[in-house]
């Protein structure tokens, strides 16, 4: 047998919360009376594919954040610019992120922690929303003094076993993105 799936389908999808599964159901009806028939079920995962280079061409354009912060008692800031080349990457892909910081304030930094989560959605009625995300990277560097500057690049690999970004034209049930947050202690 032979089917076709429809191209908008959203991926797979398995966390305690919600769930999208595809399953083949096969029933094999048996002639008489006596014979129950016999039911098999399969199930298969479904990966969207989305072509970067293609499909969705502004998310090869780089992305640049910028936060400046002041401390307690203090007018100077410290100010924190991370930028990474697209938007979007594979399972698998090495990428990088450059960090400039700034810190004209008088406090010491004592750690940048840079982390990668994957943040659900999940919407059961159109109007009630839950949230759930998890942990996938988490790189702890080095302070910086005070008054000084620092800037340095970043090497990163995205896990291997990503679930598939999900948005809410595939599906209005799930949202499943990703986050690089950056965090100066």
């Amino acid at each position: 047998f032979n089917f076709l799936l429809h191209p908008m389908l959203p991926s797979s999808f398995y966390k305690p919360s919600a769930k999208i599964v595809y399953s083949v159901v096969v029933e094999i009806e048996k002639a008489g009376k006596f014979s129950p028939n016999k039911t098999y079920q399969f199930n298969f995962d479904v990966v969207s594919h989305v072509d970067l280079n293609i499909e969705k061409p502004e998310l090869r354009a780089p992305l640049k954040a910028e936060i400046s912060k002041s401390f307690f008692m203090s007018s100077k800031l410290c100010s924190l610019t991370a930028e990474i080349p697209n938007q979007a990457f594979a399972a698998g892909q090495d990428f990088s992120v450059l960090l400039s910081i700034n810190n004209e304030s008088k406090q010491e930094i004592t750690s940048i922690i840079l982390t990668l989560l994957r943040e659900y959605k999940f919407k059961c009625d159109g109007i009630s929303t839950t949230s759930d995300r998890d942990l996938l990277i988490s790189n702890t560097q080095g302070g910086l003094k005070p008054q000084s500057k620092h800037s340095a690049t970043y090497s990163f690999k995205m896990p291997s076993a990503l679930f598939p970004t999900i948005d809410s034209s595939k599906c209005k049930y799930i949202d499943v993105t990703y986050r690089l947050e950056i965090t100066a202690k």
